[in-house]
């Protein structure tokens, strides 16, 4: 758990987590407040300036919860509490009421969010999803503060994006913006590391296994994350018992049909796409191009039964505009089922083992004028893609 006070603070901190429906159940926790410096790099696209910049204090707290409970959180004696849902125990849906757990497990997605108004109705969009469907779970496929080397700029997106990572458990991946401009992973790290500090780990959260990677770390066979993928995908597999369900995400994407970026991912896909195709992983999520596709399930650039289903959700509205697919009139590949360039999230909605329903949900602007769209929509463009996710064939 994190907070930032913009104060002093002592090197030690505190949490205390109460249950929303049962007041003595309550959990407390300890850790340490840490602050750090970073040299000013800033690009052009902000105001160019030079010097130190000293972070607020990050505070960051373990502590021990009950799975599927509702809590209420306070870090480091802050004002504001953090209200969110625990995900469910591995192998287990929520529960519906004490007696029974049976409910649907439920998540959204998010990549390239920044720090926009367009990234603001992305995150209020996906915030009142998560409320509405009592969801546990955000997953954010990196390119969070786009900070590009003005530290300033993290602490503003923390600002901006609290009233949602404040209600939900979230798994982050990284992404080049997070990298780029001497950012180096510091203030990603800092701020929403995992406890190990990790670039890439896996968690089992009710009926799905989780992978998260970096795209921009080394991925080839013999590499450190290419080890652990190998192991973590095998351990997935014997698994799937319990979570039956295994999804992916990294920031760079395998296949996009945006021609400035459908090859970025080449090295890494040539790597750990067999991998995927091995261990019928379901569901592969990607931000990085800023707009919305879907592939059919497929294998090696082929439509294929029980091979991964590709997304591409980089349309969290950054300040970089959407990202155009194709001249006007081109065809898509055979193997995109549904694309679109405007700004939005996605959700997942996991029934049983094996059907799950998939959806995009697209920003509310004008139909016809949604912001910084590069080229004019066509009229048969629709407002959101839904699809069932049938993997009856796969769990043999």
């Amino acid at each position: 758990m994190y907070a930032t006070n913009s104060s002093e603070a002592p090197t030690e901190t505190s949490c205390l987590c109460s249950s929303a429906k049962n007041n003595s159940n309550r959990a407390h926790g300890s850790g340490r407040a840490i602050t750090y410096s970073n040299l000013i790099s800033s690009t052009a696209d902000y105001n160019l300036r030079s010097g130190i910049y000293t972070s607020p204090y990050l505070h960051r707290c373990a502590v021990q919860v009950d799975v599927d409970t509702e809590y209420i959180c306070n870090v480091g004696g802050r004002e504001n509490a953090a209200h969110f849902i625990t995900p469910p125990a591995a192998g287990k849906y929520p529960r519906v009421d004490p007696d029974q757990s049976d409910g649907i497990f439920s998540f959204a997605v998010i990549a390239d969010g920044g720090q926009t108004r367009y990234s603001n109705a992305t995150y209020h969009g996906a915030l009142s999803w998560l409320r509405a469907k009592r969801a546990s779970t955000l997953l954010y496929a990196g390119d969070l503060a786009y900070s590009d080397g003005e530290p300033l700029r993290w602490d503003s997106f923390g600002r901006l994006a609290e009233p949602l990572l404040s209600s939900v458990v979230t798994m982050w991946a990284p992404g080049n913006h997070e990298l780029s401009a001497q950012e180096a992973y510091g203030g990603y790290l800092d701020r929403y590391g995992s406890t190990a500090r990790e670039l890439w780990f896996a968690e089992r959260r009710g009926p799905v296994h989780f992978l998260s990677l970096c795209s921009y770390c080394r991925t080839e066979p013999g590499s450190a994350q290419f080890r652990w993928l190998e192991l973590e995908l095998e351990r997935a597999s014997q698994g799937r018992d319990k979570t039956p369900w295994i999804i992916v995400q990294f920031h760079a994407p395998f296949y996009c049909s945006n021609p400035s970026h459908h090859e970025k991912a080449k090295p890494m896909r040539t790597g750990m796409e067999p991998l995927f195709v091995e261990h019928h992983v379901d569901l592969v999520i990607s931000g990085h191009v800023h707009a919305y596709e879907r592939t059919t399930p497929m294998q090696y650039g082929r439509p294929s039964t029980c091979g991964p289903t590709y997304v591409v959700v980089g349309d969290g509205g950054n300040r970089e505009k959407a990202s155009p697919f194709l001249r006007i009139g081109a065809l898509a590949p055979s193997w995109s089922a549904f694309r679109q360039s405007s700004f939005g999230f996605a959700s997942m909605e996991i029934q049983n083992a094996t059907h799950a329903n998939w959806t995009w949900h697209r920003n509310p602007h004008d139909f016809d004028h949604f912001p910084e769209q590069p080229i004019t929509p066509l009229g048969s463009f629709a407002r959101e893609d839904a699809v069932v996710m049938d993997r009856t064939d796969c769990r043999a």
